[in-house]
């Protein structure tokens, strides 16, 4: 049904006027246009994501964090790397950079995804539990501080009542 042709007079008369000066056509095109942009704001963003996620892997490597933690991680960035280019595939389609099958476009590359974006997900929730749930030992800093910094600042002698007047700067 065509807006001019709603019972109600003002609205058919209003999309008439609309589709006589291509106001519906232009409005449509600029919609068109913010969907692409927002498609390409998004594919930038899980680029930025893998990024991350690959810095991670590489910290957790270096710092000989827990091999399910590696494993994990490394299962993340994959899912997420081919989400990533499945989304990349799909938005060069849709801007004409590449040409795609129908089949392909319409059927393989959102399914995948989507898959890839849900196992990322589960992923990073195992992660974010299992970080928490396991006793972190104590690193060389930590270790100093509980052994000989405490002990340390412990032993310093107190202010007297006089340096504290002459080098502290009083609050009333």
């Amino acid at each position: 049904m065509a807006v001019e042709e709603l019972d109600h007079p003002s609205v058919g008369a209003a999309g008439a006027v609309a589709a006589e000066d291509g106001a519906a056509a232009r409005i449509a095109n600029e919609f068109i246009l913010l969907e692409k942009v927002a498609r390409v704001i998004n594919l930038v963003a899980m680029g930025a994501a893998v990024v991350s996620m690959g810095v991670q892997v590489n910290e957790d490597f270096k710092n000989d964090a827990p091999t399910v933690t590696k494993v994990l991680d490394v299962i993340n960035i994959v899912a997420a790397g081919i989400g990533f280019g499945a989304e990349a595939l799909a938005v060069a389609g849709e801007l004409g950079v590449i040409t795609l099958s129908e089949f392909l476009a319409g059927a393989v590359i959102p399914v995948v995804g989507v898959v890839m974006a849900i196992v990322g997900m589960i992923i990073t929730l195992v992660l974010m539990f299992e970080d928490q749930d396991r006793d972190a030992e104590d690193t060389d800093i930590d270790t100093w501080v509980k052994g000989t910094g405490v002990k340390f600042v412990n032993q310093l002698p107190t202010p007297t009542t006089a340096w504290k007047n002459q080098h502290v700067p009083s609050t009333s």
